[in-house]
């Protein structure tokens, strides 16, 4: 999974696209294209962070299941990764349209990015390479 993060506040939280988020696309889409336009903020912006919340949760769990950490990580006292609660995520980002527009992208390409595939392949060590075998042709006098 890819992990995109995201500073608000003090704090570098981690956001990831799963099965949580894809629920959200929709309104998601109509939200962003509404920011993006210049259009009627107050109702893209609970959508917003709506979405942000999900993918900051979901980006959370997956380093905590991983036992990831960085800096300005958000631990808890449990030495745990703590999503920011939903209801803060309002107060600390500004609804200036500019900084708006800097989130849809961040989500964006937090979506994009959980398209790739990155699949990676390695030989076994105790697998050997088969030798190719050649023939020589022997042309018989008749």
């Amino acid at each position: 999974m890819n992990i995109q993060f995201i500073d608000i506040g003090e704090y570098r939280y981690p956001m990831s696209f799963s099965l949580a988020c894809v629920s959200q696309m929709g309104n998601f889409a109509q939200a962003a294209k509404k920011i993006e336009e210049g259009q009627d903020v107050a109702e893209a912006a609970n959508m917003m962070i709506s979405m942000l919340y999900l993918m900051i949760d979901s980006g959370c769990a997956f380093m905590n299941i991983m036992r990831q950490k960085y800096d300005r990580a958000p631990i808890g006292e449990d030495g745990l990764l703590e999503p920011i609660p939903k209801d803060t995520i309002g107060y600390l980002i500004p609804s200036d349209p500019e900084e708006l527009k800097a989130i849809v992208t961040k989500i964006k390409k937090c979506i994009s990015k959980s398209k790739e595939r990155k699949i990676q392949a390695k030989p076994l060590k105790s697998s050997k390479k088969k030798k190719k075998k050649s023939f020589k042709v022997i042309q018989a006098n008749t």
